[in-house]
């Protein structure tokens, strides 16, 4: 019997699965022991974490954080699947949207004289793309400033971890949930070698399920998972097609401009050129019809048309010329 799922892919679908194994209410341990092992601190009790995501973001299109306060410490975690050095930006936004929650769920006035005190923040990106980076990389606000502040009294930081496979061994090892996470989505890339993403999406989750990753949370939750790593591959061709559609398109769009603006030089050019040269073969004629009517020298024939300093050798030798043309006595 064939137990391939099928699957609608939905583009609305915006969660992910980072989100959906570290996010939901019911894996606070796996999202407890990432906290702890990056930290190095040992923290058992799930209720000593609560998730602080903010559901309603969708005009940040950060539908894939997970948020939580621990022992008051504010912490951000994203999942990247392509590097964006915008991130740091993209945090200190999001943070102060969960700052603004904080203070408002605890009753706080913030113009006050009293100080208000805040939980200490942690903003942490998740990096699985394709392409090759550090294990770590810590990306700065301050790089996105027009100017330049020497002072450095002004910093915002993006703390970006490599989670591919093969990278981050010792907090793989600390974080069994992360190690399996990772090695899952190695395995939906090492079967799409060979099939469709539909088929080693479909064939990763029923290995997966074999070697018990994540509990039983794959088993439990298989047609969601399936549905969420669809969307994200699917969504993620579809901006590379936007991206390939886009720069066509403005390689179309600059040929045609600059086929229009040199059609427009050329025209633009051969107007001046004709109106120059008929200016010359004006002043010419009009030389010889003085030189005719009143029998005077080129030079008498240019100062009656006023011709400038600059121009009379030129047309003095194209008078001559144009004179031994005609056989002029």
């Amino acid at each position: 019997m064939n137990n391939t799922i099928k699957v609608h892919i939905n583009r609305k679908y915006k969660d992910r699965l980072f989100r959906l194994v570290f996010g939901a209410e019911e894996n606070k341990k796996y999202l407890l022991s990432l906290y702890n092992a990056l930290n190095g601190t040992n923290y058992q009790n799930e209720d000593d974490l609560e998730i602080t995501t903010l559901d309603d973001a969708i005009y940040m299109h950060m539908k894939n954080d997970v948020s939580f306060i621990i022992e008051c410490n504010l912490d951000l975690f994203e999942h990247q699947s392509t590097f964006n050095p915008n991130m740091p930006l993209r945090g200190f936004m999001y943070f102060g949207h969960l700052y603004d929650q904080y203070i408002k769920v605890t009753n706080q006035d913030i113009y006050g004289k009293k100080l208000v005190k805040i939980p200490t923040p942690q903003y942490i990106v998740f990096y699985n793309g394709t392409d090759e980076y550090e294990d770590r990389i810590d990306l700065k606000l301050s790089d996105a400033f027009i100017n330049k502040d020497a002072s450095g009294s002004f910093e915002w930081t993006a703390t970006m971890i490599n989670i591919n496979a093969g990278h981050n061994n010792d907090l793989m090892d600390k974080c069994e949930a992360l190690k399996e996470y990772s090695n899952f989505i190695q395995l939906v890339r090492d079967y799409q070698k060979t099939m469709s993403i539909d088929l080693a999406v479909d064939m990763a989750v029923k290995n997966a399920e074999q070697w018990n990753c994540l509990g039983n949370y794959l088993k439990k939750h298989r047609s969601e998972v399936v549905n969420v790593v669809l969307t994200e591959y699917d969504e993620k061709l579809h901006e590379e097609t936007c991206y390939a559609e886009g720069l066509q398109d403005g390689i179309k769009k600059g040929l045609q401009d600059g086929m229009k603006k040199g059609l427009q030089d050329g025209m633009k050019k051969g107007l001046q050129d004709g109106m120059k040269k008929g200016e010359e073969q004006a002043t010419i004629l009009g030389i010889i019809n003085i030189i005719r009517s009143f029998g005077c020298s080129i030079d008498k024939a240019m100062d009656v048309l006023k011709v400038s300093a600059d121009k009379r050798k030129e047309y003095a030798h194209m008078v001559e010329k144009k004179l031994s043309s005609d056989n002029y006595e």
